[in-house]
């Protein structure tokens, strides 16, 4: 054979190798392509849009209703302490989620400064189309996941003080019960410390230094007594209160303490007293 043919057979044996070689690279590309898209479509699933509002009017009646208050005031600053209440407040929109409950998300803090209402929706279908739904519902667990964050930022100074947690609760307690239908379920969770006080300045500045008079050996019989009106939570029949995190405020480790459960026995007479479906008042942050 002569080195010409040699030659050519040759090249033709590279040529055929790269175009193999080449196929293969195609065909590796395409299916990390794929592999990609694929994970991309589960990120975007898992990960939904915030888009629209987070407020959107929830129409009444409804059967299930589940109330969140959040204490931004400086008395739950501690990071430890606020991721724990987000971790909390995001498990209880996860399962009003799949109750298809309506969810309002309430912050409050500064006596003074006011409740503020971050997030307000309803995880009830809208349609009869399931992916539309769906879509709906990852945008309203979207919203409320971020108006839990943002209400547990600090903005309030120290200086400022006060926390009007009977006001908040009750305006919770309120709002339940004009949206829940007759024989549905309302709840109302607070988390807060418990520690209702004064406002330097502004309409709430009268509040009572709860945890003060506790302090000072004060029963929470007599504080209740003479300060009935301003503990009053209102009408709550058929509301069921929860409130996580009382007495603990700064210091973690305060749950269980004398005082905690002195605290917590003031709050549970004010939830008896407005005759709450059930009153579940605690330290514990679940």
């Amino acid at each position: 054979m002569s080195e010409t043919m040699k030659f050519i057979r040759r090249g033709g044996a590279i040529a055929l190798g790269l175009v193999i070689a080449t196929s293969a690279i195609a065909l590796a590309a395409r299916a990390m392509g794929d592999q990609n898209a694929t994970r991309i479509a589960a990120s975007a699933t898992s990960t939904p849009t915030c888009t629209g509002s987070p407020l959107e009017t929830i129409a009444s009646p409804q059967a299930t209703v589940e109330e969140l208050g959040l204490d931004g005031s400086p008395s739950t600053e501690s990071t430890s302490l606020r991721e724990a209440y987000e971790a909390v407040a995001l498990a209880r929109v996860n399962q009003a989620a799949s109750e298809k409950a309506a969810v309002r998300l309430v912050a409050f803090g500064a006596s003074g400064v006011g409740a503020n209402v971050t997030f307000e929706g309803s995880f009830a279908p809208v349609s009869d189309d399931d992916v539309y739904n769906l879509a709906a519902q990852n945008r309203s667990t979207c919203w409320a996941k971020r108006a839990i964050g943002e209400a547990l930022v600090l903005r309030t100074p120290q200086s400022d003080g006060g926390t009007d947690v009977a006001g908040a609760t009750a305006a919770l307690v309120a709002n339940a019960r004009s949206l829940v239908a007759p024989g549905g379920t309302a709840t109302v969770t607070v988390f807060s410390d418990g520690c209702q006080a004064p406002s330097p300045s502004g309409p709430n500045r009268r509040l009572t230094d709860l945890c003060g008079l506790l302090a000072a050996g004060e029963s929470p019989v007599r504080i209740l007594k003479a300060h009935a009106a301003e503990f009053s939570l209102g009408d709550a029949r058929g509301v069921a209160i929860t409130m996580v995190g009382i007495g603990i405020g700064r210091n973690e480790s305060a749950a269980n303490t004398v005082f905690a459960r002195k605290l917590v026995a003031f709050w549970m007479m004010v939830c008896k007293r407005a005759h709450a479906r059930a009153c579940q008042i605690g330290s514990a942050l679940s």
